[in-house]
């Protein structure tokens, strides 16, 4: 546009003037997040942050036998593909079994299968306050005046009233095209985690007792 005689770069809502173009920097990978920070070559830029193509996880990848909450537990580590905001779903011993959780991958149909009978725990970090940390303490249902990340629901069909399915956020963390949730139950009333951004990278909880859990998810084709 002409201002005070001169020809000038004018960018409007939603864009950023880098040089003389207007941008938006949030998915832009030459200016990601800011002008000229320069995501690396075969990165993408989304929510202004650099990020590398997603390998689909396999069960491989994701399934441990490490203890939880203090606990002997079967279930998914996920810190690696959620940013580690959603560390954790699987079986403590409290509310499933160890031996109930399972995971089953197939490369030809391209699907990724877990879960299990009965209360599936999940371990949240809303703003990833822990890091990678990992929680060895028992303290029954989460709650926001804990030390430590304490054993919240799974997440079900109800997104606390963020217009994101949670089952498809997960599978798009995981590599995944698409994602459902395939078993729900409208009892136990620990807080659920719940998802805030479609890439699946944001996870929190509110803390607040309800009734329902999700304990089995199905992720279908590879990005």
């Amino acid at each position: 546009m002409c201002s005070n005689g001169q020809c000038v770069v004018f960018c409007g809502p939603g864009t950023t003037k880098c040089g003389n173009i207007c941008t938006d920097t949030k998915v832009d990978p030459a200016n990601c997040g800011s002008c000229g920070a320069a995501c690396a070559q075969g990165q993408t830029c989304q929510a202004g942050k650099c990020s590398s193509p997603v390998k689909h996880a396999t069960c491989n990848d994701i399934l441990t036998n490490q203890n939880a909450w203090g606990k002997v537990s079967t279930g998914v580590d996920l810190r690696a593909w959620t940013a580690s905001t959603l560390h954790y779903l699987g079986c403590p011993g409290d509310g499933c079994s160890p031996g109930a959780f399972y995971c089953n991958f197939s490369d030809q149909n391209q699907t990724l299968e877990f879960g299990a009978a009965g209360t599936v725990r999940s371990m949240v970090d809303p703003n990833n306050k822990y890091a990678d940390g990992w929680s060895d303490l028992y303290q029954s249902c989460c709650d926001a005046n804990e030390a430590f990340m304490g054993l919240c629901n799974g997440p079900d069909a109800n997104n606390n009233g963020v217009p994101v399915d949670n089952a498809a956020a997960l599978c798009n963390a995981l590599g995944y095209k698409g994602g459902q949730l395939v078993e729900w139950q409208a009892s136990n009333s620990c807080p659920e985690a719940h998802v805030l951004t479609a890439d699946g990278l944001t996870w929190t909880t509110d803390f607040v007792a309800s009734q329902g859990y999700g304990n089995k998810w199905k992720c279908v084709g590879f990005k």
